[in-house]
């Protein structure tokens, strides 16, 4: 029994990281085909001064209902200082309940969606 262990132990790990990449891509899949929220207020920085990309903590109303949810980005902890308070374009997966903020023309790019001129300046901002 105590050769079949470390088997029994690669075979739980491989079944969880194979699990891990299926449920990462229904979630993928159900962001994109959610719904396009246009004012998603950024509330907080929550990451730590350490990090070097931006979390917000973000509320929105949606069917009438407001709701407070975390959202990573890619922008820089300092650029993301400048858009607390500020409302801006997400799209949000009711299923798993995921909000992705879309800042930055790569987050547009990824759904599809032309990057509104009224965002170039969170760009260049995040370019310093």
């Amino acid at each position: 029994m105590k050769k079949n262990a470390p088997l029994f132990v690669r075979a739980g790990v491989l079944i969880f990281v194979i699990y891990t990449i299926i449920h990462v891509v229904k979630v993928s899949r159900d962001v994109k085909q959610g719904e396009l929220i246009n004012g998603v207020l950024l509330t907080k920085n929550v990451s730590a001064k350490g990090f070097q990309n931006a979390n917000f903590r973000c509320e929105f109303i949606i069917n009438g209902k407001e709701k407070n949810r975390y959202a990573p980005s890619t922008l820089h902890f300092v650029t993301g200082n400048y858009l607390i308070g500020r409302y801006f374009p997400a799209k949000y997966s009711r299923k798993y309940n995921k909000l992705e903020l879309l800042l930055l023309p790569e987050d547009f790019k990824e759904y599809g969606l032309p990057h509104p001129d009224s965002l170039r300046w969170i760009d260049r901002l995040n370019n310093r």
